[in-house]
């Protein structure tokens, strides 16, 4: 197994977003537990609106697949981001038709089973996908998409976490001044991703391939992400030799 590359995408998340961060008001304050802690409690709403609006997938025969799954790339994650090991980690299976796969900073990865049965052809694919979550979380992908929104915002007075969250909820156009940041999020989530599947014994180039599947269908992501097949690519090139 080649050597681990968490560190070099740790790198790369922060470098993509230090330009709008170096900006930074002096009156804001934006730390990874605010953040989490602020997205825990969103979890939990959207949790408890699945449940009460029977969506959620509560039954053992259908979570087995994606429990096992989970749990096995945790293993990898939490080895080399012992850190992450504090975080409240759940996967919730849904059938809502609306969500493909997201993920909190607070450790929670949504995924939905039509979106799965639609795309997913293997074991080694559900742990991509998987992975890819997981990977926005180990990186705080969340806190510095939060972060770099600050000087953007021309909000005054103290600037905090959930000021940010209303403003992102509610103006279009900062939303759309973050979509570089996004798409830079999306392809090191891609490759750190493959790289704890790997880790977690599954085949690397199931990612690719499930990319190139959702391409072949004809959707395609929204501007926060590149291409289906520019990602695919990405993932086909090898890592740059230390």
């Amino acid at each position: 197994m080649r050597k681990f590359a968490a560190p070099l995408f740790l790198a790369a998340a922060l470098t993509s977003a230090q330009t709008t961060i170096a900006q930074h008001p002096a009156n804001s304050r934006v730390t990874q537990a605010e953040v989490v802690e602020l997205q825990w409690r969103a979890f939990r709403e959207f949790s408890l609106a699945q449940r009460e609006g029977g969506i959620a997938i509560d039954d053992a025969a259908r979570t087995l697949s994606v429990d096992r799954t989970f749990a096995r790339l945790l293993a990898v994650a939490w080895r080399h981001f012992p850190a992450s090991m504090s975080l409240r980690w759940e996967v919730l299976l849904t059938d809502d038709e609306s969500i493909e796969a997201r993920a909190y900073p607070s450790g929670q990865v949504v995924l939905a089973e039509p979106f799965v049965t639609r795309f997913v052809r293997s074991e080694a694919e559900l742990a991509f996908l998987l992975a890819h979550e997981i990977a926005h979380v180990l990186l705080e992908h969340g806190r510095y998409g939060y972060e770099a929104a600050v000087p953007l915002t021309r909000l005054a007075g103290w600037v905090d976490a959930r000021l940010i969250d209303e403003n992102l909820a509610s103006n279009l156009t900062l939303r759309l001044r973050l979509q570089p940041l996004l798409r830079a999020q999306e392809n090191e989530a891609d490759r750190l991703g493959a790289e704890l599947a790997g880790a977690a014994g599954f085949t690397e180039s199931a990612g690719p391939e499930l990319l190139e599947r959702m391409a072949a269908s004809g959707d395609e992501p929204s501007p926060g992400h590149d291409s289906l097949q520019a990602r695919s690519a990405a993932l086909r090139l090898p890592l740059p030799l230390d």
